[in-house]
This record gives C-alpha cells, structure tokens and sequence, in this order.
C-alpha cells in the first residue's frame, strides 16, 4: 500500500449516520400526513392534496403546480416582433424596388432612339443623267465613236479634218459622212453588214441604222455613188486602206434601223 493511503485518518472513511436516520424520519412522517389527507379529502382531490402536501424543495415551478392540481395552464404570451425590425422589413421592398445610381446614369448616358419617320425622311442620292449626245456617230460595238461636224466646200480644196468626221452637205440624196482611215473611220473596215450604228444629230435625236451593203475600190474621180437601195438613208465614205491618197474609197449604205 502507497505511504499517502497508510497515512489516513479511519475516521474519514465512515459516513456519519445521524444524518441518514433523520432523512428517514422525515420521509416518514411526509408520508403519513399525504395519506391522512388523501383519506378525508376523497378521490376527486387526489392530485391536488399530493401537490400541496409536497414540501416547498420538491415544487419546480407554479405552472407545473397547477398541471398537476388539474387547474387549466393560460398559453404563454407570444411576442411582439420589435419595432426595429418592423421598420426593416417595411424598408426593404422600397429598397428593393429604387434603381441603383448605375442603373440611373447609364439610362441618362444612353441615347434617344430616332424615331422610323425620322429617318424616312433622309434624302436618297440619285445618280446623275446621262449626258446626252449631239452630233456624234457611235456604233453598237463601241469600236465607232466619233464626234460629226460639217464639210462644205463643194470644190474639195479644203481639207477634210482628221479630229472628226463630217457630213458632206455638197451630196444630195441620203445623209453622207466623210472621214478618215487612217482615223476616226478606221472601224468601218472592220465592219460588216448587219452592224449597226446611231447617229445623234444636233438636238440630240437618236437615229438608228443598220448596214446593207459595203462596197471597196469606189473611185473617188466618180463622185458620189448612188444607194443600193431605195430605202438607204445615209452612206458612210473613207480611204481605202491601201489608197491613204483618197483615189480610191470604201462605200457603206444604212437603213434605219
């Protein structure tokens, strides 16, 4: 055995028993005086005599006093939310609902929508007209285009242009265009019969012919040819190409169109 258990009192190791005998006792005559009680108050009061017969150390509270006597508990009364948390609770749909001061300045930052009769209302460029012709010779295939002027004198010792070609007012019948090749007439010794060529006169009117016949090696010493036919209405008139001089000349005849 350890020397700090040897070194105890036997006194400290018995429990006094004077207490416990008057526990006893005590417990004795509580029971005694609920039976005396339960005997002349008969059976309708049982609970209520064994609550108020309990000692003042063994009740817990008046409510479960009463639960026990039979008597009906009033229900604890229910609280009030607090006035601040009210106040909190009513302020926060409003919140909510306000726009944020983002939501403000990108609305006023954003702009207006123009409104659809707005921009209806824009003018619409139009490319401009055409302009128009006067006194040119142009043919279908782009290959002839040539400005027209006039040649007038009948004895033939003025030259004839060679920056356009003329008409020929000298020679009677159809309208008769003279020019040169090498020059503004070289397409027509590429051209054949079918072709077709617009003449736009001075006021700018359109008059559009078609070729009917082509005819090489045409005198110039001759003068002037006669149409093919009755329907011709103009003839187109330049050098041969192997007769630069002029002694010799292709003839073109045109209908209209």
């Amino acid at each position: 055995m350890p020397p700090s258990m040897s070194a105890r009192s036997e006194e400290g190791t018995h429990t006094p028993r004077r207490g416990l005998g008057a526990g006893l006792a005590t417990a004795a005559a509580t029971v005694a005086v609920v039976t005396a009680s339960l005997a002349g108050a008969g059976p309708g009061a049982t609970a209520r005599h064994l609550v108020a017969s309990l000692p003042a150390a063994a009740l817990v509270s008046p409510d479960a006093r009463a639960a026990m006597a039979g008597e009906p508990v009033a229900p604890a009364p229910t609280a009030t939310p607090e006035p601040a948390a009210a106040a909190v609770t009513a302020a926060a749909p409003a919140a909510a609902t306000a726009p944020s001061v983002a939501v403000e300045a990108l609305a006023a930052s954003r702009p207006a929508p123009v409104p659809l009769s707005a921009a209806s209302e824009v003018p619409v460029s139009t490319p401009p007209p055409a302009p128009q012709l006067l006194n040119m010779l142009v043919s279908d295939d782009g290959s002839l285009r040539t400005a027209v002027g006039t040649y007038s004198d009948c004895s033939g010792r003025t030259p004839l242009t060679h920056a356009v070609a003329a008409i020929d007012t000298c020679v009677g019948g159809p309208t008769y265009f003279v020019g040169h090749n090498p020059g503004v007439f070289t397409p027509l010794m590429s051209m054949s019969t079918g072709d077709v060529i617009t003449w736009y006169d001075r006021g700018g009117a359109a008059h559009r012919m078609r070729i009917v016949s082509i005819r090489d090696g045409w005198a110039s010493a001759n003068g002037a040819p006669a149409a093919t036919q009755r329907d011709v209405v103009a003839q187109l008139q330049t050098c041969e190409t192997y007769s630069p001089t002029g002694a010799y000349d292709r003839i073109v005849d045109l209908v209209a169109a």
